[in-house]
């Protein structure tokens, strides 16, 4: 992974296959969710990926569980990645 944006495309992927959301919509949606976060704190400091992933359930329009699902779809990627670095 060459761009920290891989890692959404290969996301939106799982997401796509296991949920059903258009391609594409996950990297939007997750991305328009961050910067909402950010935005709500004043654009100080870092913010969580709990705070991201409460804005991206109601972008998103899933139930708590299927974002709770997307998340942790995320965050394995995540370390699965680094782990095969």
């Amino acid at each position: 992974v060459y761009n920290p944006n891989d890692v959404f495309k290969i996301i939106d992927e799982k997401v796509s296959e296991k949920f059903g959301i258009s391609k594409g919509k996950y990297i939007n949606c997750r991305q328009s969710s961050e910067n909402q976060v950010r935005k709500d704190n004043n654009y100080i400091g870092d913010v969580s990926i709990d705070d991201i992933y409460v804005e991206l359930k109601k972008e998103l329009n899933v139930s708590q569980n299927i974002a709770d699902q997307i998340k942790e779809i995320e965050i394995s990627t995540d370390i699965d990645l680094i782990i095969s670095s």
